[in-house]
């Protein structure tokens, strides 16, 4: 499988996990897969939202590696800051307890007598 493919594969599963019958290409979902990708404008940013740590060495090696490989794909790639506005940290906060609360509403239970 092409590298092009690959890509192709990634970046339509989410759109087709949270498509509908009623908006099913005409060819059909595979023969999306093989129709030509206009070039995606795609923001990189090293920036975690706060109150996270910065990016490692590796971790932003990784970035970068994605960011050029995403260029040799035809993509137009470029830096951007984010503006995580003024809540980010409650933002992620509440999602980070709500993924807790899962997590122990999901756990296996030890019976007690």
């Amino acid at each position: 499988m092409s590298t092009d493919r690959s890509l192709a594969t990634f970046v339509m599963w989410p759109w087709f996990l949270h498509v509908t019958a009623d908006h099913a290409p005409a060819d059909g979902f595979v023969a999306a897969l093989d129709a030509p990708l206009a070039p995606l404008r795609i923001a990189v940013s090293f920036d975690a939202p706060p109150p996270s740590v910065k990016l490692g060495t590796e971790q932003r090696a990784a970035v970068a590696h994605t960011a050029d490989l995403l260029r040799s794909l035809g993509h137009h790639v470029f830096e951007r800051e984010v503006d995580y506005g003024l809540f980010a940290a409650w933002k992620l906060s509440v999602r980070y307890f709500n993924g807790v609360h899962h997590d122990a509403a999901t756990m296996a239970r030890r019976e007690t007598r």
